[in-house]
């Protein structure tokens, strides 16, 4: 899957790759989306932390 998409980011421009994933964005249910971003924020307010 990786590999999948870092050949769409070498064929395709940040600007238009950024489209199909507001869509995704949009598409996908609240419902699923929000588990995952209250364990990916934190996580990355903890790595931002630490850094500091």
């Amino acid at each position: 899957m990786a590999q999948v998409v870092a050949l769409v980011l070498e064929l395709v421009p940040v600007e238009l790759a950024v489209v199909p994933v507001l869509v995704l964005g949009l598409v996908v249910p609240v419902e699923l989306v929000a588990p995952v971003l209250e364990l990916v924020v934190p996580a990355v307010l903890v790595v931002l932390v630490a850094e500091v």
